[in-house]
């Protein structure tokens, strides 16, 4: 064999290995866990929800419990944004009323002249098993301070919807408190699929020159 046909022999092999040395050292993705599969496939199969729960053995629905009731641990925010509203109605008085729209409530507010107000609206998306949406929720806040101090605020609305057989059934309850250089304000919801509940929270924190934080638990500390 010539010495140009062995090296054409050479680099061919060498062109066949590279590839195959690159496949094999290449890391494998992530596995779902099998019992997470498994329960998925069981709840897809069933007539209805509650006949999926009731097919679980005890140890796939203390998973599918957990799991569900826990969804807050993979939440994420698709969407927030804080932009100044109008002060005009909160400039008349030491003490005033800043109305709200029709079913809505009033916002009362100790005005200190010059007053700012701020909205808040934050949209997440909740999930358990880390990969099927159980639904989304939403909230708006808005605020109004004096520069150093938040003088009034309200939830101006609230809501969720569920996916992929879970239900929503409402708003389970919401809090406030007014620590002075910011307000905290929760919602909690009511999820449901078949007997398993959960109630994840949602959290608005509005600090008296505007800032804004967005979370995920009803911790008002």
């Amino acid at each position: 064999m010539s010495l140009r046909t062995k090296l054409l022999t050479l680099t061919s092999a060498a062109a066949v290995l590279v590839p195959l040395a690159l496949a094999q050292s290449a890391p494998a993705s992530a596995a779902v866990n099998p019992l997470d599969q498994k329960i998925k496939q069981k709840l897809s199969a069933a007539a209805n929800p509650t006949a999926g729960v009731n097919s679980l053995t005890p140890a796939e629905r203390a998973r599918f419990t957990e799991q569900f009731q826990h969804m807050v641990a993979t939440a994420t925010v698709v969407k927030t944004e804080t932009v100044p509203v109008s002060t005009a109605v909160a400039a008349r008085s030491a003490v005033g009323v800043i109305a709200g729209r029709a079913g809505e409530p009033a916002m009362r507010a100790n005005v200190i002249a010059p007053t700012r107000c701020f909205k808040h609206y934050a949209y997440l998306t909740w999930k358990d098993f880390s990969f099927i949406t159980t639904g989304n929720t939403w909230m708006q806040l808005e605020w109004c301070s004096n520069g150093k101090t938040v003088t009034g605020s309200r939830i101006t609305f609230a809501d969720g919807a569920g996916q992929h057989g879970n239900t929503y059934y409402g708003i389970a309850g919401q809090g406030t408190v007014n620590v002075g250089w910011e307000v905290r304000s929760y919602t909690k919801f009511h999820f449901g699929y078949g007997p398993v509940n959960a109630y994840p929270c949602m959290q608005i924190r509005g600090g008296a020159t505007g800032q804004q934080w967005t979370r995920r638990d009803c911790n008002l500390g």
